[in-house]
């Protein structure tokens, strides 16, 4: 979730049109599939972050202790956890991606089988595995491009060529078993495929020499690189940038371009170390030693300077957690979790400035080296080195640590804006989110079904269970309030009020009352949240009671699941005791369908309310779910007519006819008759006339505060 920055909420500079093109962007099915593969190998990254971290630490007491003979075991043990996770981590790649495929697309289960497995293969062929020249390293992060490309290119060919037989052979796949018609479809797209990737790895094969694309692609990019080396400010940006590209598609730049990172600025990072033990002065500013300085401070992308703009500017949750994950990571120069946890990668908010930063650290060091404000690096410093200290282990001197500061601080600059930015685009899909799941919940209503989180589409079920874990918080910190529609009678006399449940979320405004109760349910906190409710009912009717003496009273709305737990009973008694109210005071309704469900256990409690001094009223009544014999029981002493059938009761004869035998029924069983939805005088004229006792509605206030029903009943007791 996010908060809405300032600036947004008094209508500034963010625009709604912004945020629905970005969301656009984020909503197509190929980028959404890319996504969820991220996620799915998220544990990997971090894990592996923790232990480069403990691997790499630069400290030399701590270097030594490590590769002891004593902690041998250890170190061996960290460097096995290194290598699982990153040794076959394009391989694992191409699995994730093509599961997030599957799950985007919704295939049946054998595809979400059939196509990981076929992206392994694809993948495999594409980097030439079949080759004596196989190099081992490609399926680790140097392969990552292959593996997204491939995977790519096999997922949308796969389901291409599935709808087109859908459309083709309908009547056989009703005519077939569907596993066997599943296992049947997959095999044409299967052989296609692999013979498509065959192909290509012939072509290339035999077009340029090289075995395979990964092959093929880092030639061309190492011999294009090198027709810029007589430019160095030029080579060093355009390598900059592309390293920045490849991170944002998701792919390891550095390790990607390695020829040209390794072999050409490590290169020249040990030439200026040889001219420096041999008392000449280095020629080569931008080297392997200069990027790890300079560029990648906390992670390509300065990620450093991202992670304090993240605690001073970010108010969003999530992303203030994911930083605070990444802390210690990327004061080691380690920025996976933030690429793929904000995500930064694929994120169009972020794009602007995760190319720009590293581009501006480049001009700004090369000409504060050019004009020997900082010395030229001569040291090719370990990678991990943590910022300042490698300021000053690679220049000798407190001016490479000031010139990291004020890269830092310029940087931290460029992505404030960009994270406040981000904030107000996820609140806006995250509103969305939020829209979309409250208009499910409004269908499932209407279908009498309850909301289950299995039958949400992933993003919402993702919502569904961030507002649950906000919907805890806001009971513990009590943040959710109560509003109270009154109550007349014929007379115009004020009876009492219903007790309404209101939750201003933060992030995604006033929600849905019902589905509040369905999230409850849902997380397990429906005790919890209906002790905060008969607490602030029974305070309110202590106010109001010191007020006015006469028999006022509160109704609050209870569930059938709130039936079946045992603790309701003390709940409530609790919060009559708290408050030293009259039991008559408050009384407690349940919808006609959960009486209509309620088992014998069930029924003893609600006469046990009921023989405590509780009113008992029957919510919804008249929606088609009556049984004679729950009304005979006297255990409800109060029914409410539904809206659905009072709303048109001018105008829909059969609705009068409907509530004139629902009143007839009742006042035969001395039931009290109260009329919801009442928004007219000829409307409450008329249901007066079929007989109804009290009304509830818009006629005369909607839901109000507490203190807008005291200044109520003060000016009915002047009255």
């Amino acid at each position: 979730m996010a908060l809405i920055s300032w600036k947004y909420r008094r209508g500034g500079m963010m625009k709604p049109k912004l945020f629905k093109l970005t969301m656009r962007f984020e909503e197509t099915k190929t980028l959404k599939a890319i996504r969820m593969g991220c996620i799915l190998f998220m544990p990997i990254v971090i894990i592996n972050s923790f232990v480069l971290v403990l691997i790499f630490l630069p400290i030399p007491y701590y270097q030594q202790w490590l590769t002891g003979s004593d902690m041998v075991y250890l170190y061996q043990g960290l460097e096995a956890g290194h290598t699982g996770c990153m040794k076959y981590f394009s391989l694992l790649v191409a699995i994730s991606l093509a599961w997030g495929f599957a799950r985007v697309w919704a295939v049946p289960s054998y595809h979400s089988i059939i196509l990981p497995a076929l992206s392994s293969i694809c993948f495999l062929v594409f980097i030439g595995i079949n080759s004596t020249a196989f190099q081992v390293a490609y399926l680790g992060n140097p392969g990552m491009l292959s593996s997204v490309i491939s995977t790519v290119i096999v997922c949308r060919l796969y389901l291409y060529i599935l709808s087109r037989q859908k459309q083709r052979h309908v009547s056989l796949r009703y005519r077939m078993d569907p596993y066997l018609y599943g296992i049947i479809s997959a095999a044409l797209p299967v052989v296609i495929l692999l013979f498509v990737f065959s192909l290509i790895q012939g072509l290339i094969f035999y077009s340029s020499g090289a075995y395979c694309f990964q092959q093929l692609f880092s030639r061309a990019v190492q011999s294009w690189f090198m027709t810029l080396t007589d430019r160095p400010l030029l080579a060093g940006n355009l390598f900059g940038a592309a390293v920045q590209l490849l991170w944002f598609v998701g792919i390891h730049g550095q390790n990607v371009l390695y020829e040209i990172n390794d072999n050409y600025y490590g290169s020249l990072a040990v030439l200026n170390l040889t001219a420096h033990y041999m008392g000449n002065p280095p020629a080569h500013i931008i080297t392997r030693a200069f990027n790890n300085v300079y560029l990648n401070m906390g992670g390509a992308g300065a990620m450093i300077s991202f992670v304090a703009a993240v605690f001073f500017f970010s108010r969003d949750k999530t992303v203030r957690t994911i930083g605070k994950i990444a802390v210690i990571p990327s004061l080691f120069n380690v920025s996976e979790i933030l690429n793929f946890g904000i995500p930064i990668i694929l994120n169009p908010m972020f794009f602007i400035p995760f190319i720009l930063v590293p581009l501006f650290n480049t001009i700004i060091a090369y000409y504060a080296t050019i004009y020997h404000l900082v010395p030229i690096i001569c040291d090719d410093i370990l990678w991990v080195t943590p910022v300042f200290m490698s300021g000053y282990v690679a220049t000798g001197s407190w001016h490479g640590i000031a010139l990291q500061a004020v890269l830092l601080i310029a940087d931290f600059l460029l992505y404030a804006p960009f994270i406040v930015l981000n904030d107000a685009q996820r609140n806006y899909h995250f509103q969305y989110q939020v829209r979309q799941m409250e208009q499910h919940y409004r269908h499932m209503e209407q279908l009498n079904e309850p909301l289950r989180l299995a039958d949400l589409q992933d993003e919402v079920r993702v919502t569904a269970d961030l507002l649950i874990s906000d919907l805890a918080e806001a009971i513990t910190e009590k943040s959710l309030f109560l509003v109270y529609q009154p109550q007349f009678d014929c007379q115009g006399r004020f009876l009492g009020a219903e007790a309404l449940l209101r939750w201003n979320h933060a992030y995604a405004g006033f929600i849905y009352p019902p589905l509040i109760i369905a999230l409850a349910k849902t997380g397990m906190l429906l005790p919890e949240l209906e002790k905060f409710i008969f607490k602030e009912s029974c305070h309110s009717i202590s106010r109001l009671a010191a007020i006015n003496q006469h028999r006022f009273k509160v109704s609050v709305n209870i569930t059938g699941d709130s039936l079946k737990y045992d603790e309701l009973e003390t709940t409530i008694q609790e919060a009559v005791d708290m408050y030293h109210i009259r039991p008559e005071a408050l009384w407690i309704e349940i919808t006609e369908q959960d009486a209509m469900e309620s088992s014998p256990r069930v029924m003893e409690k609600l006469l046990r309310l009921r023989d405590s001094g509780h009113r008992l009223l029957i919510d919804d009544f008249g929606m088609g779910h009556t049984s004679i014999t729950y009304l005979q029981t006297n255990i409800f002493s109060v029914v409410k007519l539904d809206g659905s059938i009072t709303r048109n009761v001018l105008e829909d004869k059969n609705s009068q006819e409907i509530i004139a035998s629902l009143v007839s029924l009742s006042k035969n069983l001395h039931l009290m008759v109260i009329a919801e939805f009442v928004e007219t005088e000829s409307q409450r004229d008329k249901l007066a006339e079929l007989g109804c006792d009290a009304f509830q509605g818009y006629l005369y206030s909607k839901p109000v505060p507490l203190e807008a029903i005291i200044v109520m009943m003060q000016q009915v007791k002047i009255k």
